[in-house]
């Protein structure tokens, strides 16, 4: 199956399809240029993604009969997901506790990516070593600590509710460390901070030289570990997220932290980038 057939199947803009997969899809260095292959996993995840936005009824898949429908219980089509209530603090301890030990983390040049409990969603924090943190002082003239980052991946998106299908080893190893920096805030931000550092060029909106980009994967790949926790609400793990990110204020996020001039300086550098101008 083609993009093109899977987005007829669902009623959208191959264009769009397009774009969501390489998103919640991104490929390796290796097979960028090449045809898209559909799993079934992307079929699956472009029917809850997609499911209500543009897809008719003639092109929508037909669910199986149910033996509940016409008894008062209402059909998957019908159905209206609630946004849950904040995490407990027994969940945001437990969170914190995880991604703030250095101990758990592991170099980025080793993540497996195969491994069962990388296949959920979650969270992850991101540690520099000393030559990273000498480089990202460098680059902002401000000490930096030892972990630098933090996100999640998997949440569902409220407040539709439609639920992602990705997972700590689609972000973390597909996007972060062996991606590029359009489908990656992550390596965006990575790339603002390092550009005259490692002397990364842009050659486009959100896009750098591929013999930089690879450059940019191997200083992530020798000099960067990965913390990751799974956490298998999705519903929640977004409010997870905000309420983690904040306690843990990690220097380069820009999204759920206070403002701070760090963060203005890298923001304005990513907005060079995304539009192609050389910082």
């Amino acid at each position: 199956m083609t993009p093109e057939e899977l987005a007829k199947q669902f009623g959208v803009d191959p264009k769009r399809l397009r774009a969501w997969l390489r998103i919640e899809f991104e490929r390796s260095e290796s097979e960028h240029g090449s045809p898209w292959t559909i799993t079934p996993d992307m079929v699956a995840a472009a029917a809850n993604h997609f499911a209500g936005a543009g897809i008719t009824r003639e092109s929508r898949p037909v669910d199986p009969p149910s033996p509940h429908r016409g008894l008062g219980t209402p059909s998957s089509e019908s159905t209206v997901r609630h946004r849950p209530s904040a995490p407990p603090e027994q969940e945001i301890r437990k969170a914190l506790e995880a991604l703030t030990s250095r101990q758990r983390a592991v170099p980025a040049s080793s993540f497996d990516r195969g491994e069962q409990s990388m296949q959920s969603a979650g969270l992850y924090s991101w540690w520099a070593d000393d030559l990273a943190r000498e480089a990202i002082s460098q680059s902002w003239d401000e000490s930096i600590p030892e972990l630098i980052y933090a996100g999640q991946t998997g949440a569902t998106f409220w407040p539709s509710g439609k639920l992602s299908a990705a997972t700590l080893a689609s972000r973390l190893a597909t996007q972060h460390i062996g991606g590029n920096i359009y489908g990656s805030t992550f390596r965006l931000t990575l790339a603002s901070t390092l550009v005259t550092v490692l002397g990364l060029r842009v050659v486009g909106p959100k896009k750098l030289h591929p013999d930089d980009n690879a450059k940019l994967s191997g200083w992530i790949r020798a000099h960067l570990s990965i913390n990751p926790y799974p956490f298998s609400d999705r519903d929640s793990l977004d409010d997870l997220e905000t309420l983690v990110v904040t306690q843990l204020d990690p220097p380069l996020n820009i999204d759920k932290v206070p403002r701070s001039d760090l963060r203005v300086r890298i923001g304005e550098t990513r907005a060079l980038i995304t539009k192609g101008i050389q910082p």
